[in-house]
C-alpha cells in the first residue's frame, strides 16, 4: 500500500481540473517527496507511468516530480484511460493485493458531518490506494467538507469498474449494453422506443435548453401593446411575427378578412377633484368617443334602465359626467385565485358532462345605442361605470357545472373592461365611457347618496382607423410535409387582443406557445409526412372573425355552407386560448374515437402533467368553427392559473403574468401533438 500526503489549499480548481498548490514545507514536504518517490514506482517495462497535463507550478522536489504529482492528481480524477494498456493491465492484476477499508466510507462521513462548515482552513488530504483507485481520507487536524460524490459520477464509476473485469473478454458485453441502455433513458424520465421517441426527447431537450417562448410573449405583449384589430400596433406585431417565422425557415403568408374600423387610445387621465383629490383607476371601453379635451364636470347617479327614469332625468344631465349603476359590494378575496387543475377536477372533466363555457361573467353593461342616442341628446360629457355586476364571481354554480370557470374574480384596482361602441363604418357616436375600479366608483356613489357634490375631471383622447383595406388579417406559417403533403395538421392561437392592458396571457402566451412548437420542430430537423401549419388569428375577440373566415374560404362545411375539396385535407386542428397554464389534456368534442389516439400520445407527457381527456366540449375561441364544419377541433385543457381571476380581458393581463416554465410545457406539447398527428397512419377519425 502507498500513501502520499498532500497540503490542499484555496478552491483555484477550474472546470478542467487544473488545482494550484502551495509549496509544502517541514514535514508535510517530506511526506509529500516520499509519496512522489513511491508514485515514481517503474512498470513491467521500466518506464515510468507519466501523463501530460496543463502546466502546473514547479516546486521543490523538481522538475520530474512535479511531472510524477501532475500525474498522481490526474489519476485520483479519473483519468486513467490514457495510460498504455500494459499499465493498466498491471494495475488491474495487482488490484486483488489491495484491501478495501469498510469503515471508510461511514467514517468518512461521520468526519465530514462533525467538522463539516466553512472554516477558513482547507483539509489536508491522505490519498489511499485500493480496489477502487485512489480516495481520499480526511485528516482531523483540520476542519473542512468533502462533498458526496453525486449519483452519476457513481453510475459511471460502475460501469467503468464493469468493464475492467470483463477486460480481454466480450461475453460479459451485450449485457452491459441492454444495462446502460436501460438506464440512460430512466435518468432523463424516458422510455427507450423508436424514432418518434427519440424525436420526443428532441422536442423536450431543445425546449429546456433553447426556448425562445417567452421572448416571443415580451416582443408581443410589452413592445406591440395591446394588439387591437384593425390597428397600427397588430400590424406591426404582424410584420415582426411573420418575419420570425420565416428566420425559423418557415413559409409565411398573410390572409385578409373585411372587419371594420380600428380603434385606439391616445391619452386618458381621470381625478376626483371634489370634495377631495382622488386618482381614479380606469380604462375606457373600445369604440367609444374622445371628450373635448380635458374637461371638470359634476358626477350624478341616475338610473336609466328604464323609460320612467330616463323620463324624470330628461333635461338635468347637460354637462354632467354619469354613474349609471349602484353601488356594488366588494367581496373578501376569500374563494379560489389561482387555479391548478387538481385530481379531483381533471377526474371530473374525463366525465360526460354538459357544454363548458369560457364565458367570463362579463364585462360590463352592454352596448346599448337608444341609450347613447338619449345621453348624446341630454348633453352628458362622459359616463363612468364598474364593470359587471357578476364579475366578482365567475362560474357561480358548483365545479361540476361551469368546470371550466370556478374562481373568484379580483378587485383592488383590476378591471375588468370591454367594448362601449360599435366597429362599423357607419355606426352611430357614443358618449365617451370609461371603466373604473369598483372602490373608487363605490366611494362617488356614497358621497353623492350623502348630498355632498362630487367633481370629476378627465380626459379621453381615442382614435378609429378606417378600413381602406381589409383590416383583418391571418398569419399563416407552414412546415411542409413530405409524402403526405396535401394533408394539414394546424396548430392555432388568436393573434389579437382587447385593449385594456398588452394582451399576454390572451393570448400572446398562445401564440408563442404555437410559434415555438413550430421552432422546435424546424430546430431539430422533424421531417413530418403531413403539412404542419400555424395560424394566428385575426379578430377572435369580436367573435372568432378570423378563424371563421379562414374555414368559410378553405374547407366549407356545417354553418360555413357547402364542403370544400379540402374538407377531407384536414387532419386535426389543435387550439390555445385559455392563459398561460400548463395543458393538462384536450377537450373531446365528441369526437370519441379520437380518445384512445390521444391516451396513447399521453403516455410520452405524463411525467408533464398531460394526462386528461375531457369527454366534454367547449367554446368560445376559435376550434369552434373547425367544429361546427363537421372539422376535428380540439382546445386543450390548461390550468387556468389567474385567468379568469385576474388577468381576462383586463388591465392587468400583462407580461408579469405568464409563468415560462407553464410556458415551454405548452410549446411542447403542442409540438408532440402536431408531429404525432402528421406522422400517424391516418387522419384523426371525424364524428
Amino acid at each position: 500500500m502507498w500513501t502520499a500526503r498532500a497540503a490542499r489549499v484555496g478552491a483555484d480548481s477550474d472546470r478542467h481540473g487544473a488545482v494550484a498548490f502551495r509549496e509544502p514545507t517541514g514535514r508535510r514536504a517530506a511526506d509529500a517527496d516520499r509519496g512522489i518517490r513511491g508514485l515514481s514506482r517503474e512498470d513491467g517495462s521500466g518506464d515510468e507511468r507519466r501523463t501530460e497535463l496543463a502546466e502546473l507550478p514547479e516546486h521543490s522536489a523538481g522538475r520530474d516530480d512535479a511531472q510524477q504529482l501532475r500525474g498522481f492528481f490526474q489519476r485520483r480524477s479519473g483519468r486513467r484511460d490514457e495510460l498504455d494498456g500494459r499499465a493498466r493491465s498491471k494495475r488491474v492484476s495487482a488490484r486483488s493485493a489491495w484491501k478495501w477499508p469498510r469503515h471508510h466510507r461511514r467514517q468518512h462521513q461521520r468526519d465530514a458531518d462533525r467538522n463539516g462548515g466553512s472554516g477558513h482552513r482547507r483539509p489536508v488530504l491522505h490519498y489511499r490506494r485500493h480496489r477502487h483507485g485512489v480516495v481520499p481520507e480526511r485528516d482531523d487536524r483540520f476542519a473542512g467538507r468533502i462533498a458526496p460524490v453525486p449519483r452519476t459520477a457513481r453510475l459511471a464509476g460502475w460501469v467503468r469498474r464493469r468493464s475492467r473485469r470483463r477486460a480481454g473478454s466480450c461475453r460479459g458485453l451485450p449485457a452491459l449494453i441492454a444495462t446502460v441502455s436501460l438506464i440512460a433513458p430512466a435518468l432523463q424520465g424516458q422510455s427507450p422506443g423508436g424514432d418518434d421517441a427519440d424525436v420526443i426527447r428532441a422536442i423536450r431537450t431543445e425546449s429546456v435548453e433553447r426556448s425562445d417562448a417567452m421572448t416571443i410573449v415580451r416582443w408581443l405583449s410589452d413592445v406591440y401593446g395591446p394588439r387591437v384589430t384593425g390597428t397600427p400596433a397588430i400590424e406591426a406585431a404582424g410584420a415582426w411575427a411573420a418575419d420570425r417565422m420565416r428566420s425559423w425557415g418557415l413559409e409565411v403568408h398573410e390572409e385578409r378578412f373585411a372587419y371594420g374600423r380600428g380603434w385606439s387610445l391616445d391619452r386618458f387621465h381621470a381625478h376626483m377633484t371634489e370634495p377631495q383629490v382622488m386618482p381614479i383607476i380606469g380604462y375606457p371601453r373600445a369604440w367609444t368617443s374622445s371628450t373635448d379635451g380635458t374637461v371638470a364636470a359634476e358626477a350624478v347617479r341616475v338610473d336609466l334602465d328604464s323609460r320612467a327614469g330616463r323620463g324624470r332625468a330628461r333635461g338635468t344631465l347637460r354637462g354632467k359626467v354619469v354613474l349609471l349603476q349602484p353601488e356594488r359590494e366588494v367581496s373578501m378575496l376569500e374563494g379560489d385565485i389561482v387555479l391548478r387543475m387538481d385530481d379531483d377536477l381533471l377526474a371530473r372533466a374525463s366525465r360526460p358532462g354538459r357544454e363548458e363555457a369560457l364565458s367570463s361573467g362579463g364585462s360590463g353593461p352592454r352596448h346599448d345605442p337608444a341609450l347613447h342616442a338619449y345621453l348624446i341628446e341630454e348633453g352628458v360629457v362622459a359616463v363612468l361605470d364598474r364593470g359587471s355586476d357578476a364579475a366578482h364571481l365567475v362560474g357561480g354554480g358548483p365545479l361540476g357545472g361551469d368546470l371550466a370557470w370556478p374562481t373568484q374574480r379580483t378587485d383592488g384596482g383590476t378591471i375588468f373592461v370591454g367594448p362601449g361602441g360599435s366597429r362599423e363604418a357607419n355606426a352611430p357616436p357614443v358618449v365617451p365611457t370609461a371603466t373604473i375600479a369598483v372602490e373608487h366608483y363605490n366611494r362617488m356613489a356614497r358621497l353623492i347618496e350623502m348630498g355632498i357634490p362630487v367633481t370629476v375631471e378627465l380626459n379621453i383622447t381615442t382614435r378609429f382607423h378606417d378600413e381602406t383595406r381589409p383590416n383583418g388579417f391571418n398569419l399563416i406559417g407552414e412546415i411542409r410535409g413530405s409524402d403526405l403533403a396535401d394533408q394539414v395538421v394546424i396548430l392555432g392561437a388568436h393573434f389579437d387582443s382587447t385593449h385594456a392592458a398588452t394582451g399576454a396571457t390572451d393570448n400572446a402566451a398562445g401564440v408563442a406557445a404555437m410559434m415555438e412548437a413550430a421552432r422546435i420542430l424546424q430546430a431539430i430537423g422533424a421531417r413530418p409526412r403531413r403539412t404542419i401549419r400555424i395560424a394566428l388569428w385575426g379578430g377572435e375577440e369580436e367573435g372568432l372573425l378570423g378563424s371563421r373566415a379562414y374555414v368559410d374560404r378553405h374547407y366549407g362545411g356545417g354553418n360555413a355552407g357547402p364542403r370544400r375539396p379540402r374538407h377531407s385535407e384536414l387532419s386535426a386542428y389543435y387550439n390555445l386560448d385559455n392563459g398561460a397554464g400548463r395543458i393538462r389534456g384536450i377537450w373531446l368534442q365528441g369526437h370519441d374515437d379520437a380518445a384512445p389516439i390521444f391516451r396513447d400520445w399521453m403516455r410520452d407527457l405524463a411525467d408533464l402533467g398531460v394526462t386528461t381527456v375531457g369527454r366534454r366540449s367547449t367554446r368560445g375561441t376559435d376550434h369552434l368553427p373547425f367544429d361546427r364544419a363537421g372539422l376535428p377541433g380540439f382546445q386543450f385543457i390548461q390550468d387556468r392559473l389567474e385567468y379568469n381571476s385576474r388577468t381576462h380581458h383586463s388591465n392587468m393581463d400583462v407580461t408579469d403574468r405568464v409563468q415560462p416554465d407553464d410556458l415551454r410545457q405548452m410549446a411542447v406539447v403542442a409540438a408532440v401533438f402536431a408531429y404525432r398527428t402528421a406522422m400517424a397512419e391516418d387522419r384523426l377519425p371525424r364524428r
